[in-house]
């Protein structure tokens, strides 16, 4: 398992406390974006305070993609490397939805490993396959293994666009699926070259 950075435990609360209410200067805001951007590929693997300063960033700004656009809007955060992110967040919110679930199963029937998912995805159909994914993706980022997380991201979304349809039909807590996973993908899809070089895990 990757190192947590020192940075993981020196996440400025106050940095936080100002910016959900509206109080932080330029400067402020820029210090942390280049905060956020260092932390999101050791969401899984943080403290449970830090974990709860995020989760008030992302509320504040509306949602993932929310959140990668406007770390995109401070380019001396380095968010560029970290653009795969968000895009481990879609697959865990199946976890839990028996239609989505479902609706991987009947996606699989047709190709067990879709969008050259082959070596990621478990081969059991379970929600556990999709939340799989997203750790893949972290992982990758905190190995600095960026490209590969960049592909991955990408072919995950895929896949998700595939089955949001029928999620959604059959479970309506995948409702917002399909919105989240093509916003999300056209955020990804610029950054995520030469995926054919990291088919297969």
């Amino acid at each position: 398992m990757s190192e947590l950075p020192r940075s993981a435990f020196l996440f400025d609360p106050e940095l936080v406390r100002a910016f959900v209410q509206d109080r932080l200067d330029d400067a402020g805001r820029a210090a942390l974006a280049d905060e956020v951007a260092r932390l999101l590929p050791f969401h899984r693997q943080l403290p449970h305070p830090v974990i709860a300063d995020l989760v008030a960033v992302t509320a504040h700004l509306g949602g993932d993609e929310a959140l990668l656009r406007w770390l995109d809007g401070y380019p001396g955060a380095a968010t560029g490397d970290r653009a795969a992110a968000p895009g481990a967040q879609p697959a865990r919110s199946l976890v839990g939805v028996p239609g989505g679930v479902l609706a991987l199963e009947q996606r699989r029937a047709r190709d067990p490993y879709p969008h050259a998912l082959a070596g990621y995805l478990l081969p059991d159909t379970t929600s556990g396959a999709l939340a799989s994914l997203g750790q893949l993706i972290e992982s990758r980022l905190a190995d600095d293994r960026l490209d590969e997380a960049r592909c991955l991201a990408l072919r995950s979304l895929a896949l998700l666009t595939d089955i949001a349809p029928a999620a959604a039909e059959l479970d309506r807590r995948a409702a917002e699926l399909e919105h989240q996973v093509r916003a999300l993908r056209d955020l990804v899809a610029p950054v995520a070259v030469r995926c054919a070089e990291h088919a297969g895990g």
